[in-house]
Parts: structure tokens; sequence; C-alpha cells
């Protein structure tokens, strides 16, 4: 588990930022904008991707000399990602 929260440490402030922008939005504009945020985190969850991939590609070897495969890392990362935005904008909605 320690592996997988290292790598993920690699980008959480991004994932932070991101999902510090969209409650903020749901909490001024309301519920309607749910879709949006929710295609919006998406999409820059792609982007991290990306950027993660092209300039952290020597350390996937080491992750892998440990047993953990690249899609192993990227799944535990999205499905934090997704569970910690869900859970900030439930908290979100109870307070607003």
């Amino acid at each position: 588990m320690r592996l997988f929260f290292t790598f993920y440490r690699s980008f959480w402030i991004a994932g932070l930022i991101i999902n510090t922008t969209c409650v903020s939005i749901l909490y001024l504009q309301g519920l309607g904008t749910i879709s949006a945020l929710f295609w919006f985190k998406l999409i820059t969850l792609l982007i991290t991707y990306l950027f993660i991939s092209d300039s952290k590609a020597a350390e996937f070897s080491y992750y892998k000399n440990l047993g953990i495969t690249k899609q192993q890392l990227w799944a535990f990362s999205l499905v934090l990602e997704i569970i910690l935005f869900f859970t900030v904008v439930s908290i979100t909605l109870s307070i607003r």
C-alpha cells in the first residue's frame, strides 16, 4: 500500500487543486453544475495521466521491479481520486 501512496504523492497537489476548484464552483453555482464538474474532473485526470506518464517514465521501472504494474498504480490513483471527488462533493452538498 505504501508504494501506491508513494506514487500518488507525485501528483496529489494537482488533485487537491482540481477538487477544490470543483467544490468551489459547486458551492457557488449549485447542483446543476455537477455533470460539467464530473467531466471536468475526468478530463483533468486524463491530462494528469499524460503528464505523469511522460515525466515519470523512468520511475515505472522501479515499481515494476517491486511487482507493481503501471496499470495497478493508475487504477489505485484513479479510484482514490474518484472517491475523494465524490466525498468532497457530498460534503459540499450537505453543507449547502
